[in-house]
């Protein structure tokens, strides 16, 4: 799925990514804020993206590869990262009361 599909998809009322492959999406290159509140992203693969201020805000990240990504600044707000790959994760900025 690319980017725009993903925000079409999204904007239109969908939550559920699980298992998608959205490192190539072309959306996460750090040029606008992205929304994806209450999303679904069980097992998405996000490796290596560079995207600032994301709203993740209560999405579910569980077991979601974010590795090498840098996620500046973007709201982890009630987010599950339970099970996330996380390593080498550029995390600056995010308030860590934003795991809550």
């Amino acid at each position: 799925m690319d980017g725009e599909e993903l925000l079409q998809r999204y904007a239109s009322g969908e939550r559920d990514f699980s298992g998608a492959d959205l490192r190539e999406a072309g959306i996460f290159n750090g040029s606008r804020r992205l929304f994806f509140k209450d999303a679904i992203f069980k097992g998405v693969n996000l490796s290596g993206i560079t995207e600032y201020r994301i709203d993740f805000s209560r999405a579910d990240l569980s077991n979601a590869c974010l590795e090498g990504t840098d996620i500046k600044y973007s709201n982890l707000r009630r987010a599950n990262l339970s099970g996330a790959n996380l390593r080498g994760a550029d995390l600056t900025g995010v308030d860590p009361i934003r795991f809550g």
